[in-house]
């Protein structure tokens, strides 16, 4: 699966996530609601469409209950990244109703040992792998092809893993006004090519196998100059580093590829002998930057003929209960916390456990200047929303001035909801004393944020591995 054209496994976005303990009624609701988002209606119990056809390929019925899948060894027909496409396959198994009835789609992002964002046409689930592979092989004798993959721990689904497999976003997204995300691959910066898709595919056409570029995260091809537009070779981009808030200097296009890269599949990397291609993600065309010994973290290239941006350093987490205080009054009356204070709220009844509510202060300094990002965070628990767990989270940011009195100064960044993203640093591209966040959000996005105050900037990396 790629990030870019990854289609929906189901088009449905859950308030929290639920676990394997308690909340028996909740769950099952949020499976039905997660199986009628399939608008495919489960046809009479005994009677599957591919039998009452007659023929195939015919959409086999959603699993009515997929958790009987879980920790089981699955028979698969097809993966999909695309939701209801009828596997092939199913036509050869037209006259074999004792093959056919148990075949069921399921979605492969709700397993633990499952890459996300597929959909599987499922043969038959099994308890031990000899039952599988027995099926496999009488699969085989009638000429359809299947494998056998054992499905983890059933999860469920997760909001954050249902948001992913929804994008159908390309890497670099508008709205970046010449500023780009770029790559570390190898110990190089690599800059992807704001091409259309038309041109770069057309760059692309014919290039040689890829190789891996420094590891089988990555894979790059040659991209011959005189296959892209003119003014491209020789621009100069100016390389930042906010995660630790260096700047990298002038640098220069210096050569041309097509890479493709993303988060393998944890079976992919353990492959024996490694594996010959990539194993997540598409093509796209880069730019090796001049750049020496960039640092192994998010960088932000901005042209070479535009103005710095003004870097922020992070300082050592701030623990200060009258300003964590301060910060709790001012967030209470804001109505994005009351939104989400009312959402959590109703979710920690539902669970009947208390709800906390916590504030963390990271300090931030530029020339001339300090500020404050905060992160409340209200939550059940641990806090733990991820594969099953039970609790609540949620998360707002804000930026506030940090005068030298040390106390709370004007709102830069006003509070805001945030999902699964990890703060990774502050930049002002524009110099206009607001800076923006620079965040992962989960699985492999980085984005800036300034909550909807200016034009966002978005890269994605095509994510392939268990959610869990």
């Amino acid at each position: 699966m790629s990030g870019r054209n990854a289609g929906p496994v189901l088009v449905l976005a859950l308030v929290g996530c639920f676990g394997s303990d308690g909340g028996e009624a909740q769950r099952q609701a949020e499976v039905q609601r997660a199986l009628d988002a399939w608008d495919d209606p489960t046809p009479p119990a005994g009677e599957n469409p591919v039998i009452a056809a007659g023929l195939g390929p015919v959409l086999p019925p959603m699993a009515p209950h997929p958790e009987a899948l879980s920790d089981r060894y699955l028979v698969i027909l097809q993966s999909s990244p695309e939701p209801r496409v009828a596997a092939p396959s199913l036509a050869a198994l037209a006259g074999q109703p004792d093959l056919l009835a148990p075949v069921v789609r399921a979605s492969s992002s709700w397993f633990k040992g499952l890459a996300p964002c597929y959909e599987l046409t499922v043969a038959g689930a099994f308890e031990h792998e000899r039952q599988a592979t027995t099926l496999e092989r009488q699969l085989d004798l009638l000429g359809v092809d299947s494998y056998v993959k054992n499905a983890g721990r059933y999860v469920g689904p997760q909001e954050a893993v249902e948001a992913w497999c929804r994008r159908d976003q390309p890497r670099q997204v508008a709205g970046c006004d010449g500023v780009r995300f770029a790559e570390v691959h190898d110990g190089a910066a690599w800059l992807p090519l704001a091409l259309d898709e038309d041109a770069a595919t057309a760059a692309m056409q014919g290039l040689p196998a890829p190789t891996p570029l420094g590891g089988l995260d990555a894979w790059s091809s040659p991209l011959p100059p005189d296959r892209l537009p003119e003014g491209i070779a020789g621009t100069r981009w100016k390389l930042f580093a906010p995660a630790s808030g260096r700047s990298l200097g002038l640098c220069k296009v210096s050569s041309f590829a097509a890479i493709t890269s993303g988060h393998p599949h944890f079976g992919y990397l353990q492959q024996d002998p490694p594996p010959t291609a990539p194993g997540c993600g598409e093509p796209a065309p880069f730019a090796r930057l001049s750049c020496k010994s960039p640092p192994d973290e998010p960088l932000v290239a901005v042209p070479g003929e535009a103005p710095d941006p003004v870097l922020y350093k992070a300082l050592s987490p701030l623990r200060d209960i009258d300003l964590e205080d301060d910060v709790k009054a001012l967030a209470n009356r804001t109505p994005a916390f009351q939104s989400a204070f009312a959402e959590a709220r109703e979710a920690a009844n539902e669970r009947s456990a208390p709800l906390q509510q916590l504030v963390t202060l990271t300090g931030y300094v530029a020339p001339g200047r300090k500020v404050l990002a905060v992160r409340v965070t209200l939550q059940t628990g641990d806090g733990e929303i991820w594969c099953g767990a039970d609790d609540v989270r949620v998360e707002l940011s804000a930026v506030y001035d940090w005068p030298a009195d040390g106390g709370l100064g004007s709102e830069l960044v006003p509070l805001h909801r945030v999902g699964n993203t990890e703060l990774l640093g502050l930049i002002d591209l524009e110099g206009d004393g607001v800076p923006e966040l620079v965040e992962r959000v989960w699985p492999d996005t980085l984005r800036f944020d300034r909550a909807g105050l200016g034009p966002s900037c978005k890269a994605e990396r095509a994510y392939c591995d268990c959610p869990c």
